[in-house]
């Protein structure tokens, strides 16, 4: 199921680690216009960077595993396009990049907003 986000809310999930050992690791996890994978190299600038918090148990379960919670301001979901979009993790070990993880997302206009925001 794809996460759906509506513009000017604030949005919040989560990548877990399932196994191996997160001590020292960095992530860095952005938001993309998705881009057309037909086409070598197609890219696509980064539209929103989410705030990453790591996490040594989800709710306070000592028996759940670790993990970072990423985070975008109402601002920064405002600023998005109504589009599909894509979430782009990276987890680096000492600057070596050992985890991608990419996600659709469904950014929605406010109920609010005018058609074509």
């Amino acid at each position: 199921m794809t996460p759906t986000l509506k513009r000017g809310a604030t949005f919040a999930c989560a990548l877990i680690v399932r196994e191996g050992d997160a001590a020292g690791a960095t992530v860095r996890a952005v938001v993309k216009r998705r881009a057309d994978v037909a086409r070598q190299g197609d890219t696509a600038p980064d539209l929103a960077e989410f705030a990453a918090n790591w996490v040594t148990h989800w709710d306070g379960d000592p028996a759940s595993p670790p993990g970072w919670i990423f985070s975008l301001t109402p601002d920064q979901t405002a600023a998005l396009p109504a589009d599909d979009c894509v979430m782009d993790a990276r987890v680096s070990l000492g600057g070596v990049v050992v985890m991608t993880e990419t996600e659709t997302l469904k950014v929605t206009q406010r109920v609010t907003e005018p058609s074509g925001g």
